[in-house]
């Protein structure tokens, strides 16, 4: 009943009361210590303890007491009440792999706390969880590196981090958290072409400790295909450009794309996507004498495209229009390019806002009989073959008809 009481007493006063009480205030100060004290050690910010209950109905609960690393004296921890409590965590705010030593302290049925103390135990905290092992990296991925390592033995480790490098001396910055002892895999996405990084991986555990990284480990991100070569003009026809090139000697080469621009800048724009085995293109968009620039590109299989080739600059194929004054009018001449197959010409007038045609001739000169003397006009002309197909229009020419007329043909 008394022990019981003591017990109520303490508990309704918090232990406040025990805490500032000293050994030697206690009626019982020659009360037996505890005996067989163990703490044990290698866990993580806290320290477990347990011992033997004291025998005597006097004793009605326990005060345990510790010394905190590189410290003699020793500081209450906890009041227990009940003579078979002998167990307690000690989780006060403990130092990783840290050293704390303990004693414990027979508390009497009166209040009183004994002055012999139980052996001292002592134990040290876990220190932060070591690195994992196995870490592999897996090179020559399109832009990417896979990182694969073992889980951590450790029960304590609740993910890790995976720092990355471009040098093998560092800095590594952290750019991962897995979350998880069993996450094991990790994915670098989103890297340039052909570069060079270094990984390690630390442990973290369930409070948020870090551990020391482990040994860094080299990858390299796939190379893009090189520069297609060769590049050059094979024919030229009115409207057309076809161009060749010398096939890459990447194995993974998956196609090709054909660029081009204005010879004086502008807008690229693509002419064609080309498989593999492709070595020839033709450009049919291609306005009469117009200068352009030509490029290819080389795709991999992985989508990874090469730099462009050297440029190849290309003027169209002209009419070689002409137009001057001549008896009756102003006369124009052109190539009718009797080899690509016209056989006759569309002739127009081309004024600010729509063109006029003139005539369709089956040759390769015309007349314009309309022109009014002092006056400037402006031609085009436009290919036709026997189906009808036509050629790009002609670049526009300029000529004015003097108000005497000359008396010969230019």
């Amino acid at each position: 009943m008394r022990a019981a009481a003591i017990a109520l007493t303490l508990l309704a006063s918090g232990c406040a009361g025990l805490a500032g009480m000293r050994a030697e205030d206690g009626a019982s100060r020659d009360l037996a210590a505890p005996a067989a004290l163990r703490a044990e050690g290698g866990e993580l910010r806290r320290v477990p303890l347990v011992w033997q209950p004291v025998a005597s109905r006097d004793v009605a609960g326990y005060v345990v007491e510790r010394a905190d690393p590189g410290e003699e004296t020793y500081t209450r921890v906890v009041v227990l009440t009940g003579r078979f409590q002998t167990s307690h965590v000690d989780e006060g705010e403990l130092l990783d792999e840290s050293r704390y030593r303990y004693r414990v302290r027979s508390l009497a049925t009166d209040g009183g706390v004994g002055v012999p103390v139980s052996p001292v135990a002592s134990a040290r905290t876990a220190g932060p969880p070591s690195a994992p092992r196995g870490l592999q990296a897996i090179s020559h991925l399109p832009r990417q590196v896979a990182l694969q390592w073992r889980a951590a033995r450790n029960p304590e480790v609740m993910g890790y981090v995976v720092q990355r490098s471009p040098a093998a001396d560092g800095p590594f910055l952290p750019v991962a958290h897995p979350e998880g002892r069993f996450s094991t895999t990790w994915l670098d996405r989103d890297l340039d072409d052909l570069r060079v990084f270094y990984y390690r991986v630390a442990s973290r555990n369930a409070v948020g400790v870090e551990g020391k990284p482990g040994a860094s480990v080299q990858a390299v991100t796939k190379a893009e295909p090189l520069p297609p070569i060769g590049l050059r003009v094979e024919a030229k026809r009115l409207g057309a450009n076809r161009l060749a090139w010398d096939a890459n000697v990447e194995r993974d080469v998956a196609g090709y794309r054909l660029l081009r621009g204005p010879a004086d800048g502008g807008e690229v724009a693509t002419v064609a996507t080309l498989p593999a085995d492709a070595s020839s293109a033709e450009d049919t968009r291609v306005a009469s004498g117009e200068a352009l620039v030509y490029r290819l590109v080389a795709i991999d299989a992985d989508g990874l495209e090469s730099a462009p080739s050297d440029p190849v600059e290309v003027h169209g194929e002209d009419y070689h229009l002409a137009a001057g004054p001549a008896e009756g009018g102003i006369a124009l001449s052109w190539n009718l390019r009797r080899e690509e197959g016209y056989q006759a010409a569309r002739v127009y007038r081309v004024g600010r806002l729509r063109r006029t045609e003139l005539a369709r001739v089956d040759g390769d000169a015309f007349v314009d009989a309309s022109a009014e003397p002092g006056r400037t006009y402006h031609y085009a002309v436009v290919l036709e073959r026997e189906d009808g197909t036509r050629a790009p229009a002609s670049a526009v020419v300029e000529a004015a008809l003097p108000s005497a007329a000359p008396s010969a043909a230019p």
